[in-house]
């Protein structure tokens, strides 16, 4: 869990993709859950740990890959960017009852069903959307909690000083710590630390 005592104070940023919602999963176990022949060999537990052991992020690589499904019918919808992830709910509790109240969710395209989803949140979130750069500009000593590659990379170039918190349960996040760029961050007075939603009670989609 995020320590939130001494950094991070001025706000918090969590991704939605892979930090809230597991996307391809959703779409994917639907169609398990429907009875497809494809996935009728497969556990949903088999399905959630082959997308977080994937090796890129691409959730429509994981999809053709554990498929040859007709997805398109549900790419962007609600069940698709249903939330699926316990770790966001329980943090940002954490981060309110630490005194930070400014509390957003990011996206990289603004989804509809995204921002319908704030909603579920019981304490205040702001949805934001696009490139993350110009966000941190503007939200120096920020927390930003995230898995995807694009961003962290993108996190070098953001010229501010914040607080970058990398969920490394995900196969595809390896490579950012194989090219060593947590210390190109660090080199940026970015300062970066790893954790887990697995170890954090992770996920509200598992049946016993």
């Amino acid at each position: 869990m995020v320590d939130f005592t001494s950094v991070g104070k001025s706000g918090v940023i969590f991704q939605y993709e892979d930090i809230i919602s597991l996307s391809g999963f959703n779409v994917l176990n639907r169609f398990r859950e429907q009875g497809i022949d494809q996935l009728k060999d497969k556990s949903e537990v088999d399905l959630v740990m082959s997308y977080f052991n994937r090796d890129q992020y691409s959730v429509a690589d994981w999809v053709q890959q554990e498929s040859s499904l007709p997805v398109q019918e549900y790419m962007n919808s609600p069940i698709m960017w249903k939330p699926s992830l316990l770790y966001a709910y329980k943090i940002v509790d954490v981060a309110y009852k630490s005194g930070v109240k400014t509390i957003m969710i990011h996206s990289n395209q603004y989804v509809k069903s995204i921002e319908d989803n704030m909603k579920t949140f019981t304490q205040p979130v702001t949805y934001i959307h696009g490139d993350i750069v110009p966000v941190l500009k503007q939200h120096p000593n920020i927390t930003y909690i995230t898995s995807l590659p694009d961003n962290i990379r993108k996190c070098i170039d953001s010229g501010v000083p914040f607080v970058l918190t990398i969920v490394d349960d995900f196969g595809y996040v390896h490579k950012i710590i194989q090219d060593k760029v947590d210390e190109e961050l660090r080199k940026k007075n970015i300062l970066v630390f790893f954790t887990s939603i697995i170890s954090g009670g992770f996920i509200d989609t598992l049946k016993e």
